[in-house]
């Protein structure tokens, strides 16, 4: 009965592949927290979980940390629930997008620096620009691999 009942199966699933998973396909990644694409979130010095993403949205350029979006400021490019790779580093270049921790809350934007300022701009027009001083406790946590 056992052997009709899978055959009979096979034949259903005919030709069609597109449940068909390939574990090889996937890859086990450390997640180090959220990074907010909205309000801040908070982002840890340890992994906090490990996740299994596919392999080919992983980058082929090194990177230090995976982060999950939490949030829809960065729509298009960036969307809830995504997962993003980062180069941890002290240096960016006005235009790309970083992971800032401002104020205890850990943010991704797109960034640009002034001589006495720091603005981080969400990509949905939904949301302001986020401008910062000196004042504000602003730690670059680093570059977004893509």
């Amino acid at each position: 009965k056992v052997l009709t009942f899978t055959k009979r199966l096979l034949e259903d699933q005919g030709e069609d592949n597109s449940r068909v998973v390939n574990l090889s396909d996937y890859v086990d990644e450390k997640i180090y927290g959220y990074v907010s694409a909205g309000h801040g979130e908070y982002l840890s010095d340890e992994a906090i979980d490990t996740v299994r993403v596919r392999r080919k949205d992983v980058p082929s350029q090194s990177y230090d940390i995976m982060l999950k979006v939490n949030g829809d400021s960065m729509r298009p490019t960036f969307e809830d629930g995504e997962y993003i790779f980062v180069k941890k580093s002290k240096e960016i270049r006005n235009g790309q997008f970083g992971v800032f921790i401002i104020n205890s809350e850990s943010f991704l934007k797109k960034v640009y620096v002034d001589r006495d300022r720091l603005t981080l701009v969400s990509l949905n027009e939904e949301y302001p620009d986020l401008i910062f001083s000196q004042d504000d406790d602003i730690e670059m946590v680093g570059v977004v691999v893509i």
